[in-house]
């Protein structure tokens, strides 16, 4: 999880010293495969929405131009979709991992 490569090396296999970086969505389905075993990513609605957020996000970040065309109202609509769908995912992840769910105020932030 923390970008560490692993691989066969002189001593054998094992974590190497060169960094590996993975993208976010692929550190979360890890979490969710290994702690949330009914969890169905060709179906689950809120991780399609997080994916869509994600590249929503990269368009913000790494705009290619300097001016888009998108709307406020369209902003805000991504904007509380992603953020939910994000809100939703830890909460699932918490119940998996720690078997409790997130903190009530946060999951009423879900817009």
């Amino acid at each position: 999880m923390n970008d560490k490569k692993f691989g066969i090396s002189k001593k054998g296999f094992g974590i190497l010293e060169q960094m590996e970086y993975h993208r976010l969505e692929e550190k979360i389905r890890f979490l969710i495969s290994k702690f949330i075993t009914t969890f169905d990513f060709s179906h689950e609605i809120v991780w399609a929405h997080f994916v869509e957020f994600k590249k929503f996000r990269n368009t913000i970040m790494h705009p290619r131009q300097d001016e888009d065309k998108i709307k406020i109202e369209e902003y805000d609509k991504r904007l509380k979709t992603g953020l939910s769908s994000i809100i939703k995912i830890m909460d699932q992840l918490c119940k998996g991992i720690f078997k409790k769910k997130l903190r009530k105020k946060i999951v009423e932030l879900s817009l």
